[in-house]
């Protein structure tokens, strides 16, 4: 039997995997651990360093937050990306 937390985590996976299935749009989606640093952060700073963020300031001015939700949320330990 599972305890609330793993029934939690098993409902949100279904809930997530059922969501993206049905959106072709989206070609690829997963779960995160906020607990090490972002899979593509370097690649995040990379782009906005070498000016591919179009002008957009708030790309820019918010860097860390993107590169580290946890600067925004702290509270949280994971993310769908």
């Amino acid at each position: 039997m599972l305890k609330g937390t793993e029934r939690g985590k098993t409902k949100m996976k279904k809930i997530l995997k059922d969501f993206f299935s049905s959106r072709p749009e989206i070609l690829e989606w997963g779960a995160v651990s906020l607990q090490a640093p972002l899979p593509n952060a370097a690649n995040l700073q990379n782009w906005v360093t070498q000016g591919m963020h179009a002008g957009l300031r708030y790309m820019e001015e918010r860097i860390e937050e993107r590169k580290n939700p946890q600067r925004l949320f702290p509270w949280a330990r994971s993310a769908v990306l």
